[in-house]
C-alpha cells in the first residue's frame, strides 16, 4: 500500500491532478492513500509519504523548500513536481525530483512517470522468503541493509535486525534477491549499495559506520557496479 500526498495551492487544480493520479494507479491495480493539501504547510514533517506530488510556485513555502525539509527526515521519498512554471525547473534539481509534469499537460504527462515509478516501486518492495528449520521469514529487499557468510551459517542485517539461516549460502541468497543494486564484494559479503556511504581505500562504509573489505579481485567490478547504482538513482 502506498502514501502518496499531493500539494498544490489551487483546489480546483488539486481536485483535477487527484482524480487523474488515482485513475492511473487504479488502472494499474493499485489503490493508494491519498492525502490532497491545498496548504503546504500542513504537510505533516512526521509522516512517511512513499510519493509527493508537488506544485512549485506557492504562496506560503514553494515546492523546492518544502521538498528540502521533509527530504531531511525521509530520504526515500519520491518527488514529482507538477507546474507550470518552468523556469523554476533548474532550481528544482537539489531535491533530486523523479520527474517534472506540466500542468497543460496532464492527461498525457502524468501516465508514463506514474507507470514507470510503480515499476519502480514493485522492483523496490520485492519481497523473498528465507527458510531455515521449521520457519518461513518474509523479507523485503529494501530493508536488507547487506548479508554476511560466517562458518556455515548466512547472516541477512537489515535495518532492523539480523536473520540467522544454515538454509542458504551467500550466493543463494543473492539469486534470490536478484538485484543489481545488490553487489558481492568479496566471498562472505552481500552489500545493498543503498546504504552505502562510500568506498574508500577498498572499504565499503555502511550508513550505520560499518566497514566491510572488497576482495582485490572484485575491487573493479565492485567499483563498476556502485557507479551503475548511482548513475540509475540519480
Amino acid at each position: 500500500m502506498y502514501n502518496i500526498a499531493i500539494i498544490d495551492d489551487e483546489t480546483e487544480i488539486l481536485e483535477i491532478i487527484y482524480n487523474k493520479i488515482k485513475h492511473i494507479f487504479n488502472n494499474e491495480g493499485i489503490t493508494p492513500i491519498f492525502t490532497c493539501l491545498n496548504n503546504p504547510q500542513q504537510l505533516e514533517m512526521n509522516k512517511y509519504y512513499d510519493i509527493l506530488f508537488l506544485d512549485i510556485d506557492m504562496p506560503s513555502i514553494d515546492g523546492i523548500n518544502l521538498a528540502q525539509t521533509y527530504l531531511q527526515k525521509h530520504n526515500n521519498t519520491i518527488i514529482i513536481f507538477i507546474t507550470n512554471k518552468y523556469d523554476l525547473v533548474f532550481n528544482a534539481f537539489s531535491v533530486h525530483p523523479y520527474d517534472f509534469i506540466k500542468k497543460e499537460d496532464l492527461d498525457v504527462g502524468l501516465i508514463l512517470p506514474i507507470k514507470h515509478l510503480i515499476s519502480k516501486l514493485n522492483k523496490e518492495n520485492k519481497i523473498i522468503s528465507i527458510r531455515d528449520k521449521n520457519n518461513i521469514i518474509n523479507i523485503n529487499c529494501k530493508d536488507i541493509v547487506y548479508c554476511e557468510s560466517y562458518g556455515h551459517k548466512c547472516y541477512i542485517h537489515t535495518i532492523n535486525n539480523t536473520i540467522e539461516t544454515t538454509k542458504y549460502k551467500l550466493s543463494n541468497i543473492e539469486s534470490i534477491i536478484n538485484s543489481p543494486d545488490f553487489y558481492m564484494i568479496n566471498q562472505s559479503y552481500l552489500v545493498h549499495w543503498k546504504y552505502v556511504t562510500q568506498i574508500e581505500n577498498k572499504n565499503v562504509i555502511i550508513k550505520n559506520k560499518t566497514n566491510l573489505l572488497i576482495s582485490k579481485r572484485r575491487l573493479k567490478e565492485s567499483l563498476a557496479s556502485y557507479q551503475k547504482y548511482i548513475m540509475r538513482n540519480l
